[in-house]
């Protein structure tokens, strides 16, 4: 990319704009070896509230360590690594389609062959900047008072509001 088309897109995220994703094709098909394609090019809006829903929702099925609160053999690593690389490649397709459903099979396995460590890295990073998940989260929190400091402490008072009529 030229440094004016890097610009350009700069400026289309800030604008809300629809942003381009490019994926190289590492491992073309059969029919993409016959159309001599090398990239497939994705278009993508500003993800939906119903998709950031369903994203967050699906974000939970990472496993971490410290959930399990046990030591893993490395073969049980290995496979806990494997399953989080198709969730996330699951979270990349939801916020490439933009939809609050399954995203189809054939998107998540041509992510996968087709997406290196680095590309991976940088499609998800970029894929959730543009669709602004961070503020997202943020304005749940906010909403439900939570500190951010001490998660399970609420800073918040419970959600009573009285209704009292001001006095002049």
């Amino acid at each position: 990319m030229t440094e004016k088309q890097i610009l350009k897109a700069t400026a289309d995220v800030v604008l809300n704009k629809v942003i381009e994703i490019q994926v190289d094709i590492i491992k073309p098909t059969f029919f993409q070896k016959i159309k001599k394609q090398t990239e497939v090019k994705f278009k993508v809006r500003r993800a939906s509230l119903s998709t950031l829903v369903f994203f967050s929702d699906n974000m939970l099925d990472l496993e971490s360590e410290t959930e399990k609160g046990q030591i893993k053999g490395i073969s049980e690593q290995i496979k806990s690594i494997c399953v989080d690389a198709k969730t996330a490649v699951k979270l990349i397709a939801i916020l490439l389609l933009n939809t609050d459903e399954e995203p189809d099979s054939s998107i998540q396995t041509f992510l996968l062959k087709n997406l290196d460590t680095l590309d991976f890295y940088g499609l998800l990073m970029r894929l959730i900047e543009h669709s602004r998940l961070e503020n997202f989260l943020n304005s749940i929190i906010l909403l439900k008072g939570m500190s951010l400091l001490k998660t399970e402490e609420m800073i918040a008072f419970e959600n009573n509001v009285s209704m009292t009529r001001l006095e002049d």
